[in-house]
């Protein structure tokens, strides 16, 4: 935890703030189509996909500063943060998704979706735990570095 600490408000907060927003809008992106946002299915399950993926994503970083992490952070020790972050971004939604569409048919993909073979689960959010993340981290060590 005192690393944590020592991490300092000012480059965790740019963290915090790049990443669950640019994980977070890809669902709030179809929000668009919506007739009445106050009481669709499609809002709600919007949202609580958004919250979800802030949820995953925090944890996420905060895993991989706990484990990697130092007070120099982003400057040194990025690239295992990095990689924790991906991996715990990545494996919960692989999971998650598998769980909800393939054991609990809780709801599924569009027969447009591309999936993968053994999981199941959508290319196109495997590709967004992978981008998204990767551009928010890389974007905090950018403005870190330049400033």
């Amino acid at each position: 935890m005192k690393e944590i600490a020592a991490l300092g408000s000012a480059r965790l907060s740019r963290v915090i703030t790049w990443l669950p927003l640019r994980v977070g809008s890809g669902a709030v992106a179809a929000l668009h189509n919506l007739d009445d946002w106050h009481v669709s299915r499609e809002a709600f399950t919007a949202i609580h996909c958004t919250l979800g993926d802030v949820v995953i994503a925090g944890l996420a970083l905060l895993g991989g500063l706990v484990v990697f992490g130092s007070p120099a952070w982003p400057l040194q020790r990025w690239r295992p943060v990095f990689a924790a972050v991906l991996a715990g971004g990545v494996a919960y939604p692989i999971y998650s998704e598998w769980l909800n569409t393939t054991v609990r048919q809780s709801w599924a993909y569009s027969p447009l979706m591309p999936v993968l073979p053994v999981t199941g689960t959508g290319l196109a959010p495997l590709l967004q735990w992978i981008v998204v993340p990767s551009t928010a981290l890389a974007l905090t060590r950018h403005v870190k570095q330049s400033s």
